[in-house]
């Protein structure tokens, strides 16, 4: 598929980015609205600049990328009595409010100071009298108090029956749905004049980072605008929190590492029988609806049981293997899946498969996570593809080489998932090798393009690549 033109891509199509539901989505980067309506990254950002001007979209920058968003919309005023006049004006200005603080959390840049602005400034704000955030564990759904503002001496506690607020907010954050209105006689534990209480989820994709409670003492306070609003800025939050952890992450080098054994992978396939030898997964590449291209070598007689499992079509997702070279004891060959659920929320959660080997009929594989991440889900994830898996290491690994993960992390940022896809498979696929493992014309069929199509990516990637590495250069003279 070839890039659209800058142009011929309507106001409409790329505001319909940022509404993917009742209220605005969360802050996009560039590269994503790009991604997304397939046209190219820096012409995008120029129209996305037009749309900030003419006062449809707001920008900020998180962390050295600048991302968009769309401002809540402003509710109609259908007819002229007086409550609903009043509403347009809360709602005008809750907006102004809603613009005010997500420029305020974006500006920090580490979690602890994104919570307490972010309820400094509700606290301080005219439609509000304390606020108040806390984590949320969601096993014991113990809560703990990480901000808070305008709060009286307000101690949050696990337990329901003592304070109903922590049983509203351990609610909240476990659902992780939308903001909650409390019960009337659960606020005076925030304050003595507040009579009316929400509570607001923190969450950016699969990620809960907790709840915010916020009391008033406004009697008609938290109507359906009112909460989509307040929703929107929970979704904001999250994502200048989750920005800000994956910075730290980068800066302190600090990942997350789970190993799985698995015994007897083959045991269940009738037609596959015990072969001596070693398969090893080199890297993965996804191809779009779900796909995945994977690179690996085999040694000795293991590249047959590859290959039977693919012809016999015993797992429906294994669609075909290729053997791009074959030397001595070792096959190195590329394997296409139709669908793969511990490559797609690997994938998902921006980690990556760190090793991953069969020997013996036994799968050991190592995945790699940013601290923040959903690492609960990546387990149970691992746990039903691999009914037998044991999760036999769990801990925290320290990256050696920080220039190379900033690198790989600005490459990432400059990249459209169609170039990304082109030099990744050119690379697994021994393009660069000389003599080539495998033609463009090869390559672009793994991917499911047309050789026009993969070249076309491919240049854009390595000019981008090169760029890189030179400004990298320049700057460490």
């Amino acid at each position: 598929m070839n890039v659209i033109s800058d142009w011929s891509v309507d106001d409409d199509r790329l505001l319909a980015v940022f509404t993917e539901s009742a209220t605005p989505s969360e802050p996009r980067t560039a590269a994503a609205v790009a991604a997304a309506v397939a046209a190219d990254k820096r012409a995008i950002e120029d129209r996305l600049r037009t749309l900030v001007d003419d006062g449809e979209l707001q920008t900020t920058v998180v962390s050295g990328t600048r991302v968009w968003w769309r401002p809540p919309a402003t509710v109609g005023l259908h007819d002229t009595t007086r409550d609903q006049r009043l509403a347009l004006t809360i709602s005008d200005s809750l907006n102004h409010l809603f613009r005010e603080i997500t420029t305020a959390v974006f500006t920090q840049s580490t979690r602890s100071a994104i919570e307490q602005t972010l309820c400094s400034r509700l606290a301080d704000s005219e439609f509000y009298t304390a606020a108040w955030l806390g984590e949320v564990e969601l096993s014991s759904e113990e809560i703990t108090s990480r901000a808070q503002a305008g709060v009286q001496e307000f101690k949050p506690t696990s337990d329901p029956e003592a304070d109903p607020v922590a049983q509203l907010a351990a609610h909240t954050a476990v659902n992780a749905n939308e903001p909650t209105v409390a019960d009337d006689s659960c606020c005076h534990h925030l304050g003595e004049n507040i009579n009316r209480c929400v509570a607001i989820p923190l969450v950016h994709e699969s990620t809960q980072y907790g709840v915010v409670g916020v009391g008033t003492d406004r009697p008609a306070a938290y109507g359906r605008d009112e909460r989509a609003v307040l929703g929107e800025l929970g979704m904001v939050a999250g994502h200048a929190i989750a920005a800000s952890e994956r910075q730290r992450a980068l800066l302190n080098n600090e990942r997350v590492e789970l190993s799985f054994l698995v015994e007897d992978l083959f045991a269940h396939f009738d037609s596959v029988d015990p072969v001596d030898g070693r398969i090893s997964y080199d890297r993965s590449v996804p191809i779009g609806d779900g796909g995945f291209l994977v690179y690996g070598t085999a040694s000795g007689e293991s590249f047959r049981s590859i290959k039977t499992l693919v012809d016999d079509g015993t797992v429906d997702r294994w669609e075909s293997v290729t053997i791009l070279d074959s030397s001595g004891d070792a096959t190195r060959f590329e394997l296409t899946f139709s669908d793969h659920p511990v490559l797609s929320t690997v994938t998902a959660l921006g980690g990556r498969i760190h090793e991953a080997t069969v020997e013996d009929g036994t799968l050991y594989i190592a995945l790699r996570f940013a601290p923040n991440t959903d690492i609960q889900g990546a387990i149970d994830t691992i746990k039903t593809t691999y009914p037998g898996a044991r999760l036999v290491k769990r801990s925290q690994a320290v990256s050696s080489d920080r220039s190379s993960d900033r690198f790989l992390e600005a490459l990432s940022d400059r990249l459209t998932d169609r170039q990304s896809a082109a030099l990744e498979a050119a690379y697994g696929a021994g393009f660069f090798n000389w003599p080539r493992d495998s033609s463009g014309e090869a390559v672009a069929d793994s991917l499911g393009i047309s050789p026009a199509t993969f070249h076309q990516h491919l240049r854009k990637a390595q000019a981008t690549l090169l760029e890189l590495v030179f400004e990298h250069e320049s700057t460490d003279r």
